[in-house]
């Protein structure tokens, strides 16, 4: 395939029965360790924020709490049980 300085759309539309679709889907979020992020609870309640400990491996990941403790003795989770917080986590030494 050639790359002739064209940027190709992310969405594919075709023309099946004259109604456009789209045949690409939204990538998944991928969390960094310090991004703050909620657990998804049964029943769309969030719990947390908490912070991104250990990267996902394997889409599971492992917590803290703001202060560093681990959440859950370190238990992995899954990130699909997780929506971002979009702040971003710092700690700044005075």
């Amino acid at each position: 395939m050639s790359n002739n300085g064209e940027t190709k759309s992310p969405f594919d539309f075709t023309e099946a029965g004259k109604r456009p679709r789209v045949e690409a889907y939204a990538q998944k979020l991928v969390f960094t360790v310090g991004e703050g992020v909620y657990l998804l609870k049964i029943g769309g309640s969030r719990e947390g924020p908490y912070i991104v400990a250990i990267a996902p491996v394997n889409g599971k990941c492992t917590l803290s709490y703001g202060n560093g403790q681990p959440f859950r003795n370190n238990e992995q989770i899954n990130v699909d049980d997780l929506e971002s917080n979009a702040w971003i986590y710092s700690t700044s030494e005075s």
